[in-house]
C-alpha cells in the first residue's frame, strides 16, 4: 500500500516537546511536593504535549488521520467512496486541500511545493472531481 505523508510539519517542534516535558516533569514534582491540584494538571498536559502526535496520510483507501499519545492510539479513515470532491487552493508557499464529504469538507495543509505529487496520487487512486483555485 503505497501512501504519502500529508502531516503539518511545524518549525522547532523537537525543541518545543523538549522543552514541554521539562516544564511537565518540574510542574509534576512541584504539584506533588506542595499538594497543589493545579500544578499537577499542568504538569500532566505538558507531558501530553510532549507524547502527542498527529499524523495524515493520503492513502489508496482515502485519507487517515491517526492521533498517538500517551492515553490513547485514534485512527480515523475518510473513505475515498465518501469525498465527493478536492477543492486545492493555493496561497504561495501553502496550500490548502479540502476533502469534501457532504456536509462538510476537511482541510488540510500542504507544501506548495509537494502538490504535484499529491495531485498525481488522487487522480491515479481517487475517481473524484479536483478543482483548482490560486490565491494570491
Amino acid at each position: 500500500m503505497e501512501k504519502i505523508d500529508l502531516s503539518p510539519k511545524v518549525k522547532d517542534e523537537a525543541l518545543y516537546k523538549k522543552f514541554s516535558l521539562v516544564l511537565g516533569l518540574i510542574l509534576l514534582i512541584m504539584g506533588i511536593k506542595d499538594k497543589d491540584i493545579a500544578k499537577l494538571v499542568l504538569g500532566i498536559l505538558c507531558i501530553f504535549y510532549y507524547t502527542y502526535k498527529k499524523t495524515i496520510y493520503l492513502t489508496d483507501e482515502g485519507v487517515l488521520f491517526t492521533y498517538k499519545g500517551f492515553l490513547f492510539n485514534k485512527k480515523d479513515l475518510i473513505d475515498k467512496k465518501h469525498i465527493q470532491e478536492v477543492l486545492v487552493v493555493k496561497q504561495g508557499v501553502r496550500t490548502s486541500l479540502y476533502f469534501v464529504i457532504e456536509p462538510t469538507a476537511k482541510k488540510i495543509v500542504v507544501d506548495t511545493e509537494r502538490l504535484d505529487e499529491i495531485i498525481e496520487f488522487l487522480k491515479q487512486r481517487f475517481k473524484v472531481y479536483i478543482s483548482i483555485e490560486s490565491r494570491i
